[in-house]
């Protein structure tokens, strides 16, 4: 059997065809590229506050225990997106009966780059009671209970922010009679500690 050539105008449109295939197919890998490294910055080039790390803080509200120390580890999920479980143990004065400790814990949430929104989620001091004998303070508790609050971060490059969320909370521990929802707040300034 002998083959024929193929005819002359259909080899240049098939090769023509090949080519052009080619070509977008380099613009396209030179594009993806070129995404992925200006997604993939080098390590240098990651500021603090967009790493994992142990940021330590000082404030006053409910997520801190009244006036506390919080600790909360950054988990960035995305560039904009940081999750971030925290724990804090505060104090609290007594109205007369001395001074007490409070632990708090939850989750944190900020959303945004510089100006983040934020969310805090936990369990926390909610309000605080206090037990009179004849007009004498004898003894306070604060109740605690889950609490939530929104708000806003303000975070540097270096990792330092302020934070200040306002919201509810419902004091369930230990029970009362009459369990309300509570107006709740906190404000705290922190640094990347580790």
């Amino acid at each position: 059997m002998v083959r024929r050539p193929a005819p002359q105008g259909t080899y240049l449109v098939r090769r023509r065809a090949v080519a052009a295939v080619a070509v977008v197919a380099a613009v396209l890998a030179r594009a993806s590229d070129a995404a992925r490294a200006a997604d993939l910055r080098p390590a240098e080039a990651v500021v603090p506050r967009e790493k994992m790390g142990l940021d330590l803080s000082v404030g006053m509200g409910s997520t801190y225990g009244m006036i506390g120390l919080q600790a909360r580890f950054d988990v960035p999920v995305r560039r904009w997106l940081v999750v971030a479980p925290f724990v804090a143990n505060g104090l609290f004065f007594k109205d007369g009966a001395g001074v007490g400790a409070v632990p708090t814990g939850g989750v944190s949430l900020a959303v945004g780059r510089r100006f983040r929104l934020a969310l805090d989620v936990g369990v926390g001091p909610i309000e605080f009671v206090t037990l009179r004998l004849h007009g004498t303070a004898v003894d306070a508790r604060a109740l605690l209970g889950p609490l939530a609050g929104l708000g806003l971060e303000v975070t540097r490059e270096n990792g330092a922010y302020v934070r200040l969320c306002v919201g509810g909370g419902w004091p369930e521990w230990p029970p009362l009679e009459a369990a309300r929802a509570v107006f709740v707040f906190n404000l705290g300034a922190g640094v990347r500690a580790l």
